[in-house]
């Protein structure tokens, strides 16, 4: 099996992804503008960082301005004050 990337399965822990847990805690807004600063994040590196494959960051850009365009598709009510929870995270 070849390993994802974009989304790894070290992104989805206790039965949600870690964005859905951002969005739990921050709300859907901020997440949003976490995805369009890092859509900014890789198109201003891309090509810069050594040993980094182009492809792969295209595709990290790519995940996030999916990320938006679904999220906002879904009209999440914006406005809804978001829940503030606090994850418990395994550390080995």
């Amino acid at each position: 099996m070849d390993y994802d990337y974009i989304n790894p399965q070290h992104y989805k822990i206790m039965n949600k992804e870690v964005y859905q847990m951002m969005i739990d805690i921050w709300g859907v807004d901020k997440f949003i503008s976490y995805c369009e600063m890092n859509c900014f994040k890789y198109r201003m590196r891309l090509g810069n960082k050594p040993g980094e494959n182009n492809q792969k960051e295209l595709s990290k850009i790519k995940w996030y301005e999916n990320k938006i365009k679904e999220l906002k598709k879904n009209n999440v009510d914006s406005n809804t004050t978001h829940i503030n929870i606090k994850y418990s995270i395994k550390t080995t």
